[in-house]
């Protein structure tokens, strides 16, 4: 699963659990580590492109450690949720091409939320800004920006990959899991399991609370004309 900070991929992650074929992990390096070993690779025999021994060399380190996890789980599958390692995914497919990858999307003010909440000091007195700190602007416009960047990296990603990915939102995921699910364990190739998936609310225990304002005045108009860009990409509306 590729996706970013604050995308509440647990809720998928917990859904994709439920089978007893998948063992999930998530942030392990996993990608990431296979991007440097390539990198290396690539400067040890001087070639712009992986070699059949590069290639065979990487794939027997990820097998080894994929072998590892599905002998202490009992699945068959292995999961890992790459939060960091969107750049890495292509260097991934190109050594597993037989990987299916969901890119997890989720629309910027509901990322927003989720960070405020998460790192409330970052954003003191954020609501309603009235006079927001330097401090303040520069975390809401640090959110702002890595969703941009991490939001245009997956659409870039299932772009040049479309017969390997899968895009989900995770609104949809949370209006109707069981339709998407069905889609997401279609593509996997895998039955349904016959409990029901779970919900946000397993993960949001506690009341809702409506969310907080944020100072749109203070984003710059480039990364809000690149936000309601995506936003509009993504079946979002504007922000």
């Amino acid at each position: 699963m590729l996706t970013l900070p604050h995308s509440g991929a647990e809720v998928l992650r917990d859904n994709l659990a439920s089978s007893a074929a998948i063992s999930c992990t998530a942030r392990t390096g996993l990608l990431p580590m296979c991007e440097s070993v390539a990198s290396t690779w690539r400067q040890i025999e001087r070639r712009a492109e992986l070699t059949a021994l590069a290639t065979s060399s990487i794939r027997a380190l990820v097998t080894s450690m994929a072998a590892a996890r599905t002998a202490t789980s009992g699945a068959s599958r292995w999961c890992e949720t790459a939060i960091s390692g969107i750049g890495a995914a292509g260097t991934f497919l190109k050594v597993f091409p037989e990987t299916s990858i969901i890119c997890l999307h989720r629309r910027c003010d509901a990322v927003l939320t989720a960070a405020m909440r998460a790192f409330p000091r970052a954003f003191a007195d954020e609501s309603p800004w009235p006079d927001s700190p330097a401090a303040q602007d520069s975390a809401f416009t640090f959110v702002c920006t890595q969703w941009a960047e991490s939001t245009q990296a997956l659409l870039d990603f299932q772009l040049a990959n479309p017969r390997s990915s899968l895009r989900l939102r995770r609104e949809d995921l949370d209006s109707d899991a069981q339709a998407q699910m069905t889609a997401v364990w279609s593509f996997l190739g895998l039955t349904a399991p016959s409990a029901a998936p779970p919900s946000e609310s397993d993960h949001e225990p506690g009341p809702r609370q409506p969310p907080p304002r944020y100072p749109l005045d203070r984003l710059p108009s480039p990364l809000r004309a690149a936000i309601n860009e995506l936003h509009v990409k993504l079946g979002y509306p504007r922000f």
